[in-house]
C-alpha cells in the first residue's frame, strides 16, 4: 500500500510544483508575457472546424465566426464527416449568411478515416494558408479571437501555436459541470501557464488554438495513432525545437458536457489518449537533449491518468485492510497516513488556489468532494489506461454537445457502472464494520465510496431514463406507422 502511495505522492508534490511555478512566473519581470499590440499587416487565416454530428451546436459556432473582426482574409472549412441533420444544416446556413470578407467551406469526405485528425489532415491539404485556427462546434470565439492571437504569433517565429483559455457556458448548470468547471480551472488558470511560462512542454488543448503550418508540418502533420491526436502534435513539435505558448487572458467560452455519461466518455478518450501518447513520445522525450526538470515534469504530464489505477488499487488494498484487521506497527501507519494526505492535499491546494487565481469563490467543503468524485472516476480511467497500455484499438467517440437541445444525441452506455456501484456497496459494508484500530483509513475509503457510488448512480439513473425515452420514441414510431389520428400523433411527439 505504501509503495503503491509514492506515485500519488509524486502527483500531489508536482500540484504543488505547478502552483510554486505559477506564482513564480507571474510575479517575475524576466518572464515572457508579452502583451497584445496591434499589427500592420495580418496575414491570410484558414479556421477549421472539424465536426461530426452537431447539429445542436454548430449554427452557434459559425455566427461567432461570421462576426469576428479579423482584417484580412478569412477562410472558414466545416470539415463535415456528419450522417445527420448537421450537413442540411450547414448547407442551409452558409445558403443564407453569405459574407464578401469570409469565406465558408463546407467539405465532406467519403469516409472518416483517421477521425478529427483525419479531417484536419484532409483540410490542410486544400489550403496553404500560414496560420490555421481550429475550434470545436461546442466553443463561442469573441470577436477578436483570432486578431489577438495572430499578434502574439506576430511576436515571436519560433512559437508554432498560441493556446486560448476555456471559459464555460454552463459551469453552474448542475454538480457534474461544476465539478468539471473547477477541474478544468485548475489545468487552465496555473498548469497551462506554469509550463508555459517555465519553458516546459505544455499541450494543445484540441481547440481554441491558431498555429502555424510549418510548426504542424516539422513535427510530422497530424497522426491518427492516439486518441488524443493534440496532446501528440503538441510533444512532436516541440522536440522539433518549437515553442508552444499559452495565453491565460485569450478566453474563448465552451460547453461542458451536462451529463455524467459524457463526461465519462470524454474521461475515458483523455487518459486512453494520453497513455498512448506517452508511449508513443515519452522514449524520445527522455533521449533528447533538453533539461532533467523538462523531462520529469513530461513524464507527469504524460502519465497523470496513471493515478487511476493506483487509486484502484489502493481501495482494493485498504478495504483489504480494514476486512481482515491486519496488525501493522505505528511507524508503518504513520508513514502512510502522511503519504496519502500529501497526495489529497495537492491537487486540493491547485483547485484552491486556482479559484482564487480567477477570484472565484467556492465553498469549502467542495474540495473533498472534488477529491471523492475523482476517486469514482478509477474504473472508467483505468479501462482507458489498461486499453492503451495493451494496444488495444478503438474509435474516436465524440462527446455530446447540447447547444440548442434541438437533437438529443445519445451516449453510448455500457454496464460499467454496475460495476462502480458494488464497489461503492462494497466500500460501505467495510465501512460499517470497520474496527477502530484502523481508523486512519476509514476517511480515505470513505471518499473513494461516495466517489463511486455518486458515478455509479448517476450512470444508472442516465441510463434508465435513456431507455424510457427510446421506449417512447419506438412508440411513437409504431403509432405514426399504424395511422394513428393526427392529434393522438401530435400527443405524443409533445410528449416526447
Amino acid at each position: 500500500y505504501s509503495v503503491n502511495s509514492i506515485y500519488l505522492l509524486l502527483a500531489g508534490i508536482n500540484a504543488y510544483l505547478a502552483c510554486y511555478r505559477f506564482n513564480r512566473a507571474r510575479s517575475s519581470i524576466d518572464s515572457e508575457i508579452s502583451i497584445y499590440e496591434e499589427i500592420n499587416s495580418y496575414p491570410k487565416l484558414l479556421v477549421q472546424l472539424p465536426i461530426y454530428n452537431e447539429q445542436n451546436s454548430i449554427i452557434e459556432l459559425l455566427e461567432h465566426l461570421n462576426k469576428c473582426d479579423y482584417p484580412e482574409e478569412l477562410v472558414v472549412q466545416i470539415l463535415d464527416d456528419s450522417n445527420d441533420d448537421t450537413t442540411h444544416i450547414v448547407e442551409d446556413w452558409i445558403r443564407n449568411n453569405s459574407n464578401p470578407s469570409k469565406q465558408f467551406n463546407h467539405i465532406r469526405r467519403n469516409n472518416r478515416v483517421g477521425f478529427k485528425a483525419g479531417a484536419l489532415k484532409h483540410g490542410m491539404s486544400l489550403e496553404s494558408f500560414d496560420f490555421i485556427a481550429i475550434f470545436d462546434a461546442d466553443l463561442r470565439p469573441p470577436a477578436e479571437f483570432l486578431k489577438r492571437a495572430i499578434s502574439f504569433l506576430n511576436q515571436n517565429e519560433k512559437i508554432g501555436l498560441i493556446q486560448g483559455r476555456w471559459t464555460y457556458l454552463n459551469e453552474n448548470e448542475n454538480l457534474w459541470t461544476k465539478f468539471q468547471a473547477v477541474g478544468m480551472d485548475g489545468h487552465f488558470a496555473i498548469e497551462q501557464p506554469a509550463r508555459a511560462w517555465n519553458n516546459y512542454f505544455m499541450n494543445f488543448n484540441g481547440t481554441a488554438g491558431v498555429w502555424r503550418r510549418n510548426c504542424i508540418q516539422d513535427a510530422g502533420g497530424w497522426q491518427a495513432d492516439t486518441l488524443t491526436e493534440d496532446l501528440d502534435l503538441s510533444y512532436r513539435a516541440q522536440l522539433e525545437g518549437w515553442k508552444l505558448d499559452y495565453r491565460a487572458d485569450l478566453i474563448c467560452p465552451s460547453e461542458i458536457p451536462s451529463s455524467v455519461s459524457a463526461f465519462k466518455s470524454q474521461q475515458f478518450r483523455w487518459a486512453k489518449g494520453s497513455i498512448q501518447t506517452a508511449l508513443k513520445v515519452l522514449p524520445s522525450v527522455l533521449k533528447s537533449k533538453n533539461s532533467t526538470k523538462l523531462k520529469i515534469e513530461a513524464l507527469m504530464h504524460l502519465t497523470h491518468y496513471m493515478i487511476h489505477p493506483l487509486l484502484l488499487t489502493n481501495y482494493f488494498i485498504g478495504c483489504l485492510i480494514l476486512n481482515n484487521q491486519i496488525n501493522l506497527i505505528w511507524p508503518q501507519l504513520e508513514f502512510i497516513f502522511l503519504v496519502i494526505l500529501i497526495a489529497c492535499a495537492g491537487p486540493t491546494f491547485l483547485y484552491r488556489f486556482s479559484q482564487k487565481t480567477l477570484n472565484k469563490k467556492l465553498p469549502l467543503y467542495f474540495y473533498p468532494l472534488m477529491i471523492s468524485l475523482g476517486c469514482g472516476l478509477a474504473v472508467n480511467n483505468t479501462r482507458g489506461v489498461l486499453e492503451a497500455l495493451l494496444g488495444k484499438k478503438s474509435s474516436f467517440v465524440r462527446t455530446p454537445k447540447r447547444g440548442n437541445q434541438t437533437k438529443f444525441y445519445r451516449t453510448n452506455f455500457d454496464l460499467w457502472f454496475l460495476i462502480e456501484i458494488s464497489l461503492g456497496l462494497l466500500g460501505l459494508t467495510i465501512l460499517v464494520h470497520s474496527p477502530t484500530s484502523h481508523y486512519f483509513l476509514v476517511p480515505f475509503i470513505a471518499l473513494y465510496t461516495i466517489g463511486y457510488l455518486s458515478i455509479g448512480l448517476s450512470s444508472a439513473l442516465e441510463f434508465m431514463f435513456d431507455r424510457k425515452s427510446q421506449h417512447k420514441k419506438l412508440a411513437s414510431a409504431v403509432i405514426s406507422n399504424n395511422n394513428i389520428d393526427a392529434k393522438s400523433e401530435a400527443a405524443y411527439v409533445s410528449e416526447i
